[in-house]
């Protein structure tokens, strides 16, 4: 009787969600232009960024821009997420309180761990919404879609390239009733218009907001490194937090690499630097992990940050990518964003790793060296990264000139602050 119950739960509760989704979304659009017509009333737009870590806060030139603009009042909502360790996640928004406080940004944390209490829309009072990731659910109560939308537009730019074959990434109730969802390119909207319930009809290209703070240099990049007595070549390992078979794409061998890896540093000492660049969500997972837990996770990125020829890199990475001679990597994103630099750059596969990609993700990928084991990284270091050998550079070039840049004189920065004017001020 409880297999029974388990197999009409399992074809029913897909139905259920689905059309839970398709009435939320048919509520919103009947009230939404009552919603901008109050928002256009106001004399200052206020714009909250709910924003979960460093590594997926992709708005920094858009808070900026907006700062400057008096129909605007933009402030960020560090908040922390019910499926990760607690204790991680008050690290994560502690380090992005930080990150405010350095660059002048207001903001409003998105839980208060001296009263105990999350602060929601009472606390925020937003007029525009802007989540860093799309899942709504994976949010607690007081931050999610639901308790924002009687009163604020929506709008989303994706924290990552979405370059699996997965829909969960792109049907969700924030990505269907947003005013708009500014994506990366032509090939990346083709591909989530057939993914979305609304077909995309919210789908606006604007470039890759990310793409500018990759392309350009500065003097202190290399402040991101330690200083070595030699000159080293300095390479990123990136793994993701994509550990456990439960997981939705399950595709990275952390686990089966991570004490060879630490080796692997220790081995090219005066040859090598390299940059321990985990996934966000790999730590809490780890402290969960039965073979891991706390204690041993804090030691192994502890190691990684106190070898003389390896840094632990944790918050936000484009100085690291722009200072760097190579990536090696089992990060979705990252398959996109390293391009940029034009380094080489390894994926260490699991099983069949074209599986799980759609289109643009494959040929994303058909421009990475690939490795499985310890000893395939170790003759992509001597091969590629040491003595140069690097066949695929132009193929990479001609790849990012091709599909990664956009013709538009604006930055998509400038493209957006001038779509959200249009709809909280003009009213287009």
């Amino acid at each position: 009787m409880n297999d029974l119950y388990k197999k009409i739960r399992k074809t029913v509760s897909p139905v259920y969600r689905h059309w839970e989704m398709l009435v939320k979304i048919a509520w919103y659009r009947a009230h939404v232009g009552r919603i901008i017509e109050s928002v256009r009333q106001k004399g200052r737009i206020r714009v909250a960024f709910l924003t979960v870590n460093l590594s997926m806060w992709k708005c920094e030139e858009l808070f900026r821009l907006l700062l400057e603009d008096d129909l605007f009042d933009p402030v960020m909502v560090p908040m922390p997420r019910p499926m990760f360790n607690w204790e991680a996640e008050k690290e994560e928004q502690n380090r992005l309180m930080d990150y405010c406080r350095q660059n002048g940004f207001p903001y409003i944390p998105g839980y208060d761990y001296d009263k105990n209490t999350f602060n929601g829309y009472e606390a925020i009072k937003p007029d525009v919404v802007f989540y860093s990731q799309p899942y709504s659910n994976a949010s607690y109560k007081a931050h999610r879609v639901e308790e924002f939308w009687k009163k604020c537009i929506f709008f989303y730019v994706p924290y990552c390239f979405i370059i699996e074959n997965e829909a969960a990434f792109v049907d969700t109730l924030y990505v269907n009733i947003c005013q708009n969802v500014f994506l990366e390119n032509e090939m990346v909207r083709s591909i989530e218009c057939g993914m979305a319930t609304n077909k995309g009809r919210n789908f606006i290209v604007t470039g890759y907001l990310g793409a500018r703070k990759l392309l350009v240099h500065d003097e202190s990049d290399s402040q991101a490194w330690k200083m070595q007595s030699t000159d080293v070549k300095r390479i990123i390992w990136a793994p993701h937090h994509s550990i456990l078979n439960k997981d939705i794409l399950n595709y990275s061998n952390f686990l089966d690499i991570a004490d060879d890896m630490l080796s692997l540093a220790h081995e090219y000492n005066g040859r090598v630097q390299f940059a321990f660049k985990p996934h966000p969500g790999l730590k809490p997972k780890l402290y969960d992990h039965p073979e891991w837990g706390k204690e041993r996770t804090d030691r192994y990125y502890a190691e990684w940050n106190d070898m003389p020829n390896s840094i632990l890199a944790e918050g936000s990475y484009e100085r690291l990518f722009r200072s760097s001679d190579a990536m090696i990597h089992d990060c979705s994103s990252f398959t996109v964003e390293y391009l940029y630099t034009g380094n080489p750059v390894m994926y260490v596969t699991k099983d069949d790793h074209l599986d799980y990609l759609n289109d643009f993700g494959k040929a994303c990928f058909d421009v990475h060296y690939k490795g499985k084991t310890i000893s395939d990284i170790r003759s992509f270091i001597d091969n590629v990264v040491l003595d140069g050998q690097d066949p695929m550079r132009m193929i990479r070039s001609e790849f990012v000139d091709k599909n990664l840049m956009l013709d538009d004189m604006r930055t998509p920065e400038q493209i957006i602050a001038d779509i959200m004017k249009n709809v909280c001020v003009y009213g287009k």
